[in-house]
């Protein structure tokens, strides 16, 4: 199929900008077609796995989750490493050049529970703040499909400050970003594409719908972003499935992180 309009500049505004860098996320509307998003969801419908009702987990109660599916399918990585996306992702980012950490299929079946309030920085050993999430739905999502609510302004509270509120437990994280931050939720219309810094706090409810909420997440980096000790415990062996080979204090360039995008 075309895929030109993967490659095709957007004109990012500076409003838009600015928003991004006041609330830490901004949706742009009807980003991408009905023709790359069907396409994109023929791919992942493939290789998702079903879900693994053993040993769940709270995340895994949420969705069924796949990453790196860029490896398996070059239609898919046509999209995560689209040079329209992740354009958008650099200026928002505000650097010349950013790379790929990962991608993520994330299907929320109907009856999936709740997506806790976190923020996806405190999971990736990174040693800058200069990281984006992009949130492709791969249809549109209602209020009763569980889209993405984002604590507008949480991704300025200070280091020390939100490591402690993700330690400190789901209740008091939720209980003191609805103090402090408003809660943004709005629905998607197909085509709509979300975009937020990695420390911006967010959730998504359940679906109580009759439909999957299919979604395509895409992780971009500055680049010269370098590896540093993971958070929680966790060794950075045990993270070999988002980075292998990865060590502590090297930059995070093998060729799992391909350069995306970079404005000469």
């Amino acid at each position: 199929m075309d895929t030109a309009e993967l490659r095709t500049e957007y004109q990012l505004g500076k409003d838009l900008i600015q928003r991004f860098e006041d609330d830490g996320f901004v949706r742009l509307d009807r980003f991408l077609s009905a023709n790359i998003l069907d396409a994109l969801g023929d791919r992942l419908n493939r290789l998702v796995p079903p879900q693994n009702t053993a040993h769940q987990d709270v995340y895994s109660r949420a969705f069924r989750y796949l990453m790196h599916a860029w490896i398996c399918d070059e239609f898919v990585r046509s999209v995560a490493l689209s040079s329209r996306i992740a354009q958008v992702a650099a200026d928002l980012l505000g650097v010349t050049a950013v790379r790929l950490s990962h991608d993520q299929a994330i299907f929320k079946d109907p009856g999936a529970g709740a997506t806790p309030v976190h923020a996806d920085q405190y999971h990736w050993p990174l040693s800058s703040d200069k990281t984006l999430s992009v949130w492709i739905p791969l249809q549109s999502v209602n209020a009763t499909m569980g889209p993405l609510c984002f604590f507008a302004g949480s991704h300025c509270i200070a280091d020390d400050k939100r490591i402690a509120l993700e330690e400190s437990g789901v209740e008091n994280l939720e209980a003191f970003l609805r103090d402090s931050f408003e809660e943004i939720c709005t629905e998607y219309k197909l085509g709509d594409v979300s975009f937020h810094y990695g420390w911006t706090f967010h959730r998504a409810g359940p679906n109580i719908s009759n439909r999957s909420r299919k979604a395509f997440g895409v992780v971009y980096v500055e680049e010269g972003i370098r590896v540093i000790e993971p958070r929680g415990g966790v060794s950075i062996e045990s993270l070999c499935h988002w980075s292998p080979g990865a060590r502590v204090g090297e930059q995070l360039n093998s060729k799992r992180h391909p350069i995306a995008f970079c404005r000469h």
